[in-house]
């Protein structure tokens, strides 16, 4: 009906029998955003490595990412 499982429906039953509320907790997500800001950097990055898989991407990208910081 809600489209949400049983385990979500208990979780939020236990937190409003805790705290009084069943609120989304805020500032919930953690680490960076998950969003891509610059398209032409991000295309770049593809046709050099779109042979990589998912998981090697994701390494080389965090790996840049973490130089550039440096």
């Amino acid at each position: 009906m809600f489209n949400i499982s049983r385990n979500t429906l208990e979780l939020w039953l236990k937190r409003k029998e805790e705290t009084g509320d069943c609120q989304a907790i805020p500032h919930y997500q953690q680490g960076n955003r998950h969003k891509i800001r610059d398209w032409q950097r991000f295309r770049e990055f593809v046709r050099v490595h779109g042979g990589k898989t998912q998981g090697e991407m994701t390494k080389l990208c965090l790996s840049c990412n973490q130089a550039r910081r440096s």
